[in-house]
């Protein structure tokens, strides 16, 4: 459970990697091909990447679900609506830390980011928008990707305070990065607590057996 947590996350931070050595919003690059073609070719790859990103980030929830659902339930397949439901609802599962923390990441972040992954396998595509400046004499391009407007309505109260120009798919992606980074740190904490209170075995009593050679 632990190398498939780590497997998806890793594979969020390689998309993102990947989507940032294309370009950098904003940023300028030299350019040997300036023109409107170029940045478009940028502005799709990006799109695919970002995809990607939402994918694995669902499924890294998912997973994320199951390990929670094992320490607290001993079962090994519920998806994260079935833990985020639990954690609503099961009286004595909502009176934890875990609980809590998962119910409030579920309002705010991740079944906004459902809704918008089965949106968008389903029934329309996320259509990054961008824009380009240039100077010639120093052949630098200038490509500003920005976050699809659907993704942006799933999250407009988070997004209130910032402008439509500063919503680019860079500033996007690190933001949910620091999302995932800190909120599954909080996870870990609670569960490491849980463990902890809800010992079998009293602490200093543990009993380590080892295979025979």
């Amino acid at each position: 459970m632990r190398n498939s947590l780590t497997l998806r996350l890793e594979s969020i931070f390689f998309h993102y990697d990947l989507l940032s050595q294309l370009n950098i919003s904003g940023q300028g690059k030299k350019s040997s091909n300036l023109g409107h073609g170029s940045a478009m070719s940028v502005a799709l790859r990006q799109e695919f990447l970002f995809d990607s990103i939402i994918f694995n980030t669902i499924s890294f929830f998912d997973y994320l679900s199951c390990f929670i659902s094992f320490i607290i339930f001993n079962d090994k397949k519920s998806q994260w609506q079935s833990i985020a439901n639990s954690a609503r609802t099961q009286l004595a599962f909502k009176e934890t830390e875990i609980a809590k923390t998962t119910d409030n990441l579920d309002r705010v972040f991740v079944s906004k980011l459902n809704q918008y992954r089965s949106e968008l396998i389903h029934y329309s595509k996320g259509i990054v928008g961008f824009s380009t400046s240039f100077d010639l004499k120093q052949g630098i391009e200038k490509i500003e990707v920005f976050a699809p407007l659907g993704f942006n309505k799933k999250f407009k109260k988070e997004f209130k305070n910032l402008d439509k120009k500063e919503l680019n798919l860079n500033t996007v992606i690190i933001w949910m990065l620091d999302i995932i980074t800190e909120e599954t740190a909080r996870l870990m904490v609670n569960i490491e607590d849980y463990i902890e209170s809800n010992r079998v075995i009293p602490k200093g009593k543990e009993i380590i057996k080892f295979k025979n050679e």
